[in-house]
């Protein structure tokens, strides 16, 4: 039945995350369209596809599958804003509000010493952080973050939890 007075929409790559999925699989199951789902981006199947949600970042399988689909004119909506040198529409939350939001949540609560911690310093980062920073009310808002590549690094650790409990440790009370 695929094709048939349906549309067929792929969705590619990390677009797939399960959370995300159940939005994605209920937008879908309101317009009729048939969902290929591929997280291997190896889905050069025969299909026509009329549309496909993705998540761009950094896989450069999927971005060349990308590139294919778009010069064939298949219209694509990229859920992130991760890698800026593909050009296409997308569809991204406001990580500025996303910050402010996780900051206002705590204030609420009566924090008044905040720890800031991100695995990576990408754009959305930097925006939630400043909006966290921005909206916290408490004295103190610290960012922790660890670029080292010396023994304290976090892939040095057995785990991420070990290494970012030493830190927490040490931060303000």
């Amino acid at each position: 039945m695929l094709g048939v007075n349906r549309r067929n929409v792929l969705v590619l790559g990390a677009a797939a995350f399960p959370p995300r999925l159940g939005s994605i699989a209920a937008v879908a199951k309101q317009n009729g369209w048939n969902l290929h789902i591929d997280r291997l981006s190896r889905c050069d199947d025969g299909i026509s596809y009329d549309g496909a949600i993705v998540l761009l970042a950094w896989n450069k399988s999927e971005i060349r599958f990308a590139r294919r689909l778009a010069r064939r004119g298949v219209p694509l909506v990229d859920l992130a804003y991760i890698n800026a040198k593909f050009s296409c529409p997308r569809v991204i939350g406001d990580n500025v509000e996303i910050g402010k939001m996780a900051a206002e949540h705590f204030s609420a609560r009566g924090f008044k010493h905040a720890v800031w911690f991100a695995s990576g310093w990408s754009a959305a980062h930097q925006l939630r952080f400043k909006g966290f920073k921005g909206a916290f009310s408490g004295k103190t808002a610290k960012w922790i973050k660890d670029n080292a590549r010396g023994a304290n690094h976090p892939r040095r650790k057995t785990s991420i939890y070990d290494w970012l409990g030493d830190r927490l440790a040490s931060a303000p009370k």
